[in-house]
């Protein structure tokens, strides 16, 4: 029983010794929290990590950006070369003929010259067979030029008047008419186009305009110089005969 009553004292004084050390501890992280020393190192960490996150923030919204305006270019490359690549597969469907088109311009062109000299008149006047012949002329003309319509070939519409486009047409001759100058006359050579590519200009005679009629004053001028040159040829035959006389 003795023994019991000397730890439970022993105890008892320990826990006022324990009860102080605590309060001291509390009293020594208040001081130091309250330490006016202390506080502008604290500050100025929280400084320092507020402007890295600040720094690595603007970094990433650059990096963003960046990589925003390399997908955009991407794209937009992309759909270049996907429209570059349907147009050059357009454009071989449509010219992969040119040659072989442009030698067959000259069959058509002599199709239209035989029937260009067959008149109403003659075809009239010729006989059955004949005639069958030159229906079988135009129907082979017809044939080939719905081939050509197939094909993108298309005949280049050119008119009396029509303004002279150096796109379209060659100037095979200059004629004076009553069309303003530089426009189209007639016809030489129809002109051919593949697509929207010239096949073959249209051949075409340009008038120079209209001529102005020649002047009376111009007229009376030029018989001058006739009179002038009768003169001397009887002035030198009367000269003549005037020596011969003196001879004789």
């Amino acid at each position: 029983m003795s023994d019991e009553r000397d730890e439970s004292a022993a105890a008892a004084e320990e826990r006022p010794e324990a009860t102080a050390s605590s309060d001291d501890a509390n009293a020594a992280d208040a001081a130091r929290v309250n330490d006016p020393g202390d506080a502008p190192a604290g500050n100025a960490d929280q400084a320092d990590e507020a402007a890295q996150a600040a720094g690595d923030a603007s970094a990433l919204h650059e990096e963003l950006a960046e990589t925003r305006d390399k997908l955009v270019r991407a794209v937009a490359e992309a759909e270049n070369i996907r429209k570059r690549a349907e147009k050059e597969v357009a454009d071989m469907r449509v010219f992969a003929l040119t040659n072989f088109s442009r030698d067959l311009l000259s069959v058509s062109d002599n199709l239209s010259r035989a029937l260009a000299h067959i008149t109403p008149e003659m075809r009239n006047a010729m006989a059955d067979v004949a005639k069958t012949l030159v229906d079988g002329i135009e129907m082979t003309q017809r044939e080939l030029h719905a081939a050509f319509n197939r094909n993108g070939v298309t005949a280049i519409e050119v008119n009396q008047g029509d303004r002279l486009d150096p796109n379209r047409h060659q100037a095979a001759t200059t004629i004076p008419s009553d069309q303003p100058a530089n426009s189209v006359v007639s016809v030489i050579q129809s002109g051919w186009m593949i697509g929207e590519r010239i096949l073959r200009p249209a051949m075409v005679a340009v008038s120079s305009g209209v001529q102005p009629p020649a002047a009376s004053g111009d007229a009376g001028g030029a018989a001058a110089p006739a009179g002038d040159e009768t003169a001397p040829g009887a002035n030198d035959g009367a000269g003549a005969g005037g020596t011969l006389d003196t001879k004789v």
